[in-house]
């Protein structure tokens, strides 16, 4: 009885110390402030987990490390190098601060923008790489 008392107190502490609220996955994936890949926790300012993979590519959440989402998108691989898609980007509070497609890992046509209290930004509009090249093309 002594002995099964002791391993569900170790349980219970695992359960405490590990988990999404603590920033900590099993495969470390912490950014800095300016959402670009760092090796270690104390380095971090967000933090990445795997929500879903389907044929269509790597779904993918960040969160600050007290928990709240930062950001929640797709990309093509699973080491987060190339979004595709739809992404959405969020204050600490849970309000949008921005949201919009990338298309060949690079932002593409018009992205909303918040402020903090949830009032409209002017949108941003963004060509593709290979239409600034055609516009380029044209121009010479």
């Amino acid at each position: 009885m002594r002995g099964a008392k002791y391993l569900v107190m170790i349980a219970a502490s695992l359960a405490l110390t590990t988990g999404r609220a603590s920033g900590e996955d099993e495969k470390g994936l912490y950014f800095n402030a300016m959402m670009e890949p760092v090796k270690n926790k104390k380095s971090a300012v967000y933090y990445g987990e795997l929500v879903e993979k389907t044929d269509d590519g790597y779904h993918y959440q960040v969160f600050y490390l007290s928990g709240e989402v930062k950001m929640d998108g797709w990309y093509q691989d699973e080491a987060m190098t190339q979004p595709e898609g739809q992404f959405t980007y969020y204050y600490r509070s849970g309000q949008i601060e921005s949201q919009g497609t990338y298309y060949e890992g690079v932002k593409f046509g018009l992205w909303e923008r918040y402020t903090r209290a949830g009032d409209e930004l002017p949108e941003k509009l963004y060509a593709s790489n290979q239409m600034m090249k055609a516009i380029a093309r044209k121009e010479n």
